[in-house]
């Protein structure tokens, strides 16, 4: 039985569709950790750090090209947590270069964070998510907020 024009092009689908997915990861960007193992936000010149201490109290850091703490000047930095009840702004105070909340972060982990960051004022915001969980990843050995393994 001879087959059909259908099933050979289904065929040849999957198997291309498998090679794709069997390469693609070996092709995707490395994710980095922060200088000081918080989640990288945004890019260069407007790249931040996202540290949670073990307390909940989060902070929120611009780096210059080299990954140093920099003063934000006009930068601005917010911070929302989408709770189950919806989304709460977590208030932040800006002490020295950094953007600090003012309380701990909601209890319990599980839930979204998402940091939105602008380089001016009037700038378009650029929004980044993490899942709030604490614990240490296996693979990174870094808070899970701030994973850098590719299978997450």
């Amino acid at each position: 039985m001879k087959p059909s024009p259908k099933r050979i092009t289904s065929a040849l689908l999957a198997a291309v569709t498998g090679i794709f997915l069997a390469v693609a990861p070996a092709h995707a960007n490395k994710l980095e950790p922060g200088p000081n193992g918080g989640k990288l936000l945004g890019v260069a010149p407007d790249q931040a750090e996202l540290l949670i201490s073990p307390e909940g109290i989060a902070t929120i850091t611009f780096l210059d090209a080299e990954k140093k703490p920099t003063a934000p000047g006009d930068r601005t930095a917010a911070l929302f947590a989408q709770l189950e009840s919806g989304r709460k702004a977590i208030e932040l105070d800006r002490k020295g270069d950094a953007f600090v909340s003012k309380e701990p972060l909601p209890k319990p982990e599980g839930y979204i964070l998402v940091v939105q960051t602008r380089s001016a004022p009037d700038a378009k915001p650029t929004n980044t998510r993490a899942k709030y969980e604490m614990h240490v990843c296996g693979g990174c050995n870094l808070s899970e907020y701030a994973c850098t393994c590719e299978e997450h």
